[in-house]
């Protein structure tokens, strides 16, 4: 009885993940994105875009993408063939990737000021390490969330993938 209701789990388990897979390579689930969703596309040649949702029919998907540079600041629509992509996935906003490289930022701004503030010796009343976790903290948190939302440290889930 004990052997027949392992081989049931084992079995089970080894379904789960292939009906998992097999669900993600639907394109229609692409289709029915709402527009505006953050998403990323991987494209054939490894690279990884990410955008706004706008529409997907059988033969593309269509995106938005937000250029800041000193020469144009604005968004640009980019149009992926089907063909073309390997994977799609959901993203966290903009602001959900900002606080995490805040986070981030300042947990290893805080290490370093403390090592840093270790490693001076004291000057007055011994403050010094506190202070420069604090200054470099700060700093870590700043930086961090300024880039945070260019580079993503968490992905989404998986809505296609090829």
């Amino acid at each position: 009885m004990r052997t027949r209701r392992l081989s049931y789990y084992t079995l089970v388990l080894l379904l789960v993940p292939s009906i998992a897979q097999s669900q993600t390579r639907d394109w229609g689930a692409v289709q029915k994105l709402r527009p505006g969703s953050a998403i990323s596309v991987k494209t054939a040649g490894s690279h990884r875009l990410w955008c706004d949702f706008d529409h997907a029919d059988d033969e593309a998907l269509s995106c938005e993408h937000i250029v800041h540079s000193v020469s144009y600041s604005g968004s640009v629509e980019i149009v992926v063939a089907r063909r073309d992509v390997q994977e799609v996935r959901l993203e966290h906003s903009d602001r959900a990737n900002a606080i995490d490289g805040a986070v981030l930022g300042a947990v290893v701004g805080g290490a370093a000021g403390g090592a840093i503030g270790g490693i001076v010796k004291p000057r007055g009343n011994g403050t010094t390490a506190a202070i420069g976790a604090l200054m470099l903290g700060g700093m870590g948190a700043t930086f961090g969330s300024a880039f945070g939302k260019d580079f993503p440290m968490r992905h989404g889930k998986v809505v296609y993938q090829r």
